[in-house]
């Protein structure tokens, strides 16, 4: 086992038949991906491919999304070819009804935290929701997670990729003719 970081990857050029990173770059501020992406593009060898599972949709404090486009586009810039993506995690049921609850506590006048979950501290030193509404929430989240894993299959049929959580990428990197 090796480690280090994807931004300085410890290992000889052209190294491997095949890279992944699952989740990793979307964590790495936008202005650190280039060089990340650039890495995994270095250690591959001509022909190999490049393989990504990165979130599409959604932010946070520590999550750096991009579009399908952006992230094809930027990786695109780097000697390798999209072969194919896909839309991977629509989560639709689970989707609507964190939507719904934070609507809900919008209108009841308490903020909407970046974690969308009922246990984040409330504005002005407020306490944490009551034990029963937090059973209930998570009881519910457990329901809604469940049926959306069901309906999955469908989804990835019928829906556009771009409604997806996440998109799974994969590149090509050109082969050098000599």
């Amino acid at each position: 086992m090796v480690s280090g970081e994807v931004q300085n990857l410890p290992f000889r050029d052209e190294s491997f038949e095949c890279v992944s990173a699952v989740t990793v770059i979307q964590h790495i501020p936008p202005q650190e991906q280039v060089r990340a992406l650039s890495e995994m593009v270095r250690v591959l060898r001509p022909g190999g491919y490049l393989l990504l599972i990165e979130l599409i949709r959604g932010h946070g404090l520590h999550v750096f999304s991009r579009l399908p486009d952006d992230w094809i586009g930027q990786v695109s810039t780097l000697g390798v070819s999209l072969v194919s993506w896909r839309g991977h995690e629509y989560f639709l049921f689970d989707r609507c009804f964190v939507y719904s609850v934070q609507k809900l506590r919008a209108l009841a006048g308490h903020p909407v935290s970046e974690d969308s979950s009922p246990r984040s501290v409330r504005a002005g030193g407020d306490h944490e929701l009551p034990d029963l509404a937090r059973r209930m929430y998570w009881t519910l989240r457990r329901i809604t997670v469940a049926l959306s894993v069901w309906a999955e299959p469908l989804l990835e049929r019928v829906c556009p990729g771009r409604l997806a959580t996440h998109g799974v990428f994969l590149f090509r990197k050109e082969q050098t003719f000599d």
